[in-house]
């Protein structure tokens, strides 16, 4: 990799002291550690004589407050870019005074603990390029923070080597290809924000939020630019066993090789029950080339449509499926196709 211009985030020395990390202490040397092994391999200098980055404990509620804010802040004015790790602290050795979240912690919140969005807020509004790292056991409910941040790495609770994975992917080593395996909410109040809902589910308006979640089931960025077209469907047999073959082209129209895992939605059209608008019925991880294109396909058994009707058996009732393939539940991403299915099979 090429990494002039990275040189920025440290100073004429290579002091790391131009890296603003203030996150949980848990995490702190594994993230440092990997911006260290990475700038010296590059620079063959040895960091570990400079001091170190902030490290202070910005998360609960007896956390740093104004006056360490304000010190992060005079520290940041000399620093030309920002990378800032908050979210969640569930370390047990710490008791349940300190822990923000985990075994036997509960919040009636989903923001963010303590001081960490004014933090934040006072670090953005210097203006300097700046990347947040979220490490977290639940997701964090921050509207501020997603709309106002242009890079947000969600790395979850990643366990030893989570600082590793991180730093190579901000470095670009990695190229990421994680997708949500839930919905985001915009606060703890925000329930009108599932993809699977019934037909009859009315979207009503919040008097003053949005009724759109912060991210919907399977978003997931990355490096790579990927489009989808030509959606084609063919069923194999006409018995209960019958196969539906999907395929569906895929595109990296991007100068960057790429993972993206291809979802599969379906709705039944008509049903004698009501059932949701889109179900998640297949998911497959595909590497596509930088500026190429590849023909994805999906083997889906008929059975995986059925489901419990009012007598409790598992059924697939005669009428139209439509199939929605993409990069995640939302409408905006995914092509769309239908299929006939001629008769009812009982499994």
């Amino acid at each position: 990799q090429d990494y002039e211009g990275w040189e920025k985030i440290f100073s004429a020395k290579w002091n790391p002291d131009r890296i603003i990390l203030p996150l949980n202490p848990y995490v702190f040397v594994s993230y440092l550690e990997k911006f260290f092994k990475m700038m010296e391999t590059e620079s063959n200098m040895n960091f570990r004589k400079y001091k170190t980055s902030i490290r202070k404990d910005f998360g609960d509620n007896h956390g740093a407050g104004a006056f360490y804010i304000y010190w992060a802040l005079k520290k940041a004015k000399k620093y030309d870019s920002i990378f800032l790790v908050i979210g969640d602290n569930s370390m047990r050795h710490l008791g349940e005074g300190n822990k923000v979240a985990g075994e036997n912690v509960a919040r009636a919140a989903l923001d963010l603990a303590g001081n960490q969005l004014k933090l934040a807020q006072a670090l953005y509004a210097l203006g300097k390029p700046m990347v947040v790292v979220l490490v977290n056991g639940k997701p964090i409910s921050e509207p501020w923070l997603y709309e106002s941040v242009p890079a947000v790495i969600e790395a979850w609770e990643p366990g030893s080597f989570g600082g590793q994975a991180v730093a190579e992917i901000i470095f670009g080593e990695v190229n990421p290809s994680g997708k949500m395996p839930l919905t985001v909410a915009r606060s703890v109040g925000h329930l009108q924000m599932i993809y699977n809902h019934k037909p009859s589910y009315h979207r009503k308006k919040y008097a003053f939020e949005s009724v759109d979640p912060l991210y919907v089931f399977g978003h997931g960025l990355s490096y790579s630019n990927f489009t989808y077209s030509d959606l084609k469907i063919v069923q194999e047999g006409k018995t209960k066993d019958a196969v539906i073959q999907l395929s569906v082209n895929l595109s990296n129209a991007s100068e960057v090789d790429g993972e993206e895992v291809v979802q599969v939605y379906f709705r039944d059209e008509y049903s004698a029950i009501t059932r949701p608008v889109k179900e998640l019925v297949a998911y497959k991880r595909v590497f596509v080339e930088a500026g190429e294109s590849v023909s994805v396909v999906f083997s889906i058994p008929l059975e995986a449509l059925a489901y419990f009707n009012a007598e409790m058996k598992t059924v697939v009732e005669t009428g139209d499926f439509t199939f929605m393939v993409g990069g995640s539940s939302s409408d905006d991403t995914l092509v769309k196709a239908t299929h006939f299915v001629e008769s009812d099979f009982s499994y």
